[in-house]
């Protein structure tokens, strides 16, 4: 639909149907309402490989977008240099920071995740305002605070709820955003504040949704309002409902409501931003610029947007620069900053009072050109250089995704271990080794019998992100290889991350006796007994006593 010329009427962007679906959230409305009726039926049917495919085919690309509107022409790179140059170098300085300061991650990562629910709020606000303007709405100062006050507050409940006290032991948020010691961490706001900070916010944002309802329709037709009041529907879906129904610990039998499959929902809520996103600008370019198409667009903002995730995990992977692996940090940490940087640019770049961004946006006016990207001098690349590595990093996601989606799990699949290993190796070198790929991968090799290659891959997956069920394994099969020392260091180990686990005291015991280290068997033996613990052997577990060759099982 994107592909469709402007509207001939300024009363549309592309026209009616592709402005509802992708602009005003309507496609996230369609996904709600068949998810409200069938949810795990469709969960159950959606293939593995959906999210990530979709993540690089419009998430990816819409920040993109952003890269080429600032950077690509000589006369935005100029006008926006305070956030394009100086305040990008900031972050990526923080960034760096992050890598190896963890108290400099959770304030990444923390920011981020605030931040995200008011970049969406911002962009449904500001489009709100540009459909009621391009309808030749009426709004005045009053009627245009009401709007906007009803906006904020469904983002300030938001934030208040997310950082209610209850959030630092509570799945908050998005666990696949925790990453060992860098993670979100909410202010705690007291549970009988945010009570009152909820029902305030809630009462007046109800208040300033009537008040503004009732303003702009004294003035104009429903008809007109239509894409506006989809927009506030949009934001109430996406955050304010269901952030008050999870304070009220209220759950309604709606599964997109339902705050156990909030990562799921959030994800298609990402996903309707950035098309959201690419929709709006994609006008933009095709207004203001030299439009190539919109094939060529669209590759241009999805090499972009693409090099942008992937380069910083090729530069700053573990095996180089010695900071957390992909699992255990770096993820969240790339993600923290490519989009802090996005919201900052966004802030900037889209603002409807500037004099050229409103003649486009508002009355739908084409303007000339600005001048073609020329790099600023011998000593940085030219424009194609620029793109070849760009397209490099697009390549190289996208060898990535296959090898993670499909190889892999194919190779598992035939019983291949040797393949899968070498899935997982080349992973590495494109920066998203697996410490739990590897730790499955570890546990198939047992089952095979080869304690070497199953070792090598379970060291490597507990040096990644170390893990009390990867150190047990391998101090069992250490202790079947009569390594007592090495097989006691393992199960110390394991201890410090699951220090009242019985099975692993009883195994560590064993470990000390055989090392000749009584004390410290006598320590671990009564800290079993004070557990309560059984004398029955781990369920599951490599015994060191039985026969190399045997079927073996590791927890």
């Amino acid at each position: 639909m994107a592909a469709l010329a402007p509207a001939r009427s300024g009363r549309w962007l592309f026209g009616p149907v592709p402005d509802l679906l992708l602009g005003c959230g309507g496609l996230y409305a369609l996904i709600f309402a068949c998810s409200a009726i069938a949810g795990p039926l469709i969960r159950g049917q959606q293939a593995h490989f959906i999210f990530p495919l979709l993540v690089l085919l419009v998430s990816y690309p819409h920040y993109g977008a952003t890269l080429l509107r600032v950077y690509e022409q000589r006369e935005e790179r100029r006008g926006y240099a305070l956030f394009a140059v100086h305040l990008t170098g900031v972050i990526l300085a923080l960034f760096i920071a992050a890598l190896y300061l963890p108290v400099v991650g959770i304030l990444m990562v923390t920011v981020f995740l605030t931040w995200s629910p008011w970049h969406y709020t911002g962009q449904n606000y500001g489009l709100a305002l540009l459909f009621l303007r391009r309808r030749g709405v009426e709004i005045d100062d009053t009627t245009k605070r009401w709007i906007y006050t009803s906006f904020i507050t469904s983002f300030l409940l938001t934030f208040v709820v997310m950082h209610e006290a209850s959030g630092l032991s509570a799945d908050n948020l998005l666990s696949i955003y925790r990453a060992d010691a860098i993670i979100f961490w909410p202010l705690g706001i007291p549970l009988e504040w945010s009570r009152v900070a909820v029902i305030s916010l809630g009462s007046v944002y109800l208040l300033s949704l009537a008040a503004a309802s009732r303003r702009l329709l004294r003035k104009s037709r429903a008809i007109d309002l239509l894409p506006a009041a989809a927009l506030a529907g949009t934001q109430a879906l996406w955050f304010l409902v269901p952030f008050v129904l999870r304070h009220a610990q209220v759950t309604t039998g709606v599964e997109p409501l339902d705050w156990d499959f909030r990562l799921h929902y959030f994800v298609w809520i990402a996903l309707g931003h950035a098309i959201q996103y690419l929709w709006i600008t994609s006008y933009y370019a095709r207004q203001s610029g030299r439009w190539p198409g919109l094939a060529r667009y669209y590759g241009k903002v999805s090499v972009s947007g693409i090099a942008l995730w992937t380069l910083p995990l090729l530069l700053f992977t573990s095996s180089f620069a010695g900071g957390p692996s992909f699992e255990a940090g770096l993820g969240i940490l790339v993600a923290s900053a490519v989009n802090i940087h996005h919201f900052v640019l966004d802030g900037a770049i889209w603002k409807l009072r500037h004099h050229k961004i409103g003649r486009v946006l508002l009355r739908g006016d084409a303007v000339e050109p600005a001048a073609e990207y020329s790099g600023p001098g011998p000593w940085l690349p030219r424009r194609h250089w620029i793109w070849s590595v760009a397209a490099a990093g697009a390549a190289i996601a996208v060898a990535g995704f296959w090898l993670e989606e499909f190889t892999f799990p194919e190779a598992l699949r035939r019983g291949d271990w040797v393949g899968a290993e070498r899935s997982v190796d080349t992973l590495k070198w494109l920066g998203r080794d697996s410490a739990e790929k590897r730790r499955h991968l570890g546990r198939q090799w047992v089952d095979a019998g080869d304690d070497s290659a199953a070792l090598a891959q379970l060291e490597a997956s507990a040096t990644l992100r170390p893990h009390p069920q990867s150190f047990t394994t391998i101090g069992q099969l250490r202790s079947r290889r009569d390594e007592w020392s090495q097989a006691l260091e393992a199960f110390e180990s394991a201890l410090s991350l699951a220090p009242d686990q019985p099975d692993i005291l009883r195994l560590a015991r064993v470990a000390a006796l055989r090392t000749g280290n009584a004390a410290r068997a006598g320590e671990l033996g009564a800290r079993s007994e004070a557990l309560g613990a059984e004398t029955q052997g781990v369920g599951g577990a490599v015994s060191p006593s039985r026969d190399r060759n045997s079927s073996r099982n590791a927890p």
